[in-house]
């Protein structure tokens, strides 16, 4: 069983839209730590951080923020990175690949356990 918390999950989806994580840094991720029930990570171009409430398989972010520095093509990825977390109700895990979904069920962002 591949555990949630105290990981890297690097975006790989976002909606319907396919993100290929860069090559020369690990781009948009989150990691859920468990001891502070505290999530990490990046937008793809600022660092995000921010609280989180695990129960069985429902989830959800909150007080979630970011740095505010100016990027790239990326500013946009990360506005909607953002917003799509906060629409997490639900999470479930195939193999090394995370799904979380809204209310309706549906995938809203898909994420890939880096390799530790």
């Amino acid at each position: 069983v591949v555990a949630i918390e105290d990981r890297t999950w690097v975006l790989t989806r976002l909606g319907e839209q396919v993100i290929t994580p860069p090559k020369e840094f690990m781009g948009a991720h989150l990691i859920l730590m468990s001891k502070e029930q505290r999530v990490a990570g990046s937008g793809g171009c600022n660092r995000l951080m921010g609280g989180y409430t695990l129960k069985g398989n429902k989830l959800s972010f909150s007080q979630m923020a970011s740095s505010m520095m100016m990027c790239d093509e990326r500013m946009e990825q990360e506005q909607k990175f953002l917003l799509a977390l906060a629409e997490v109700t639900h999470w479930d895990i195939a193999g090394s690949t995370l799904t979380l979904r809204d209310k309706t069920g549906k995938s809203i962002i898909t994420l890939r356990a880096e390799k530790d």
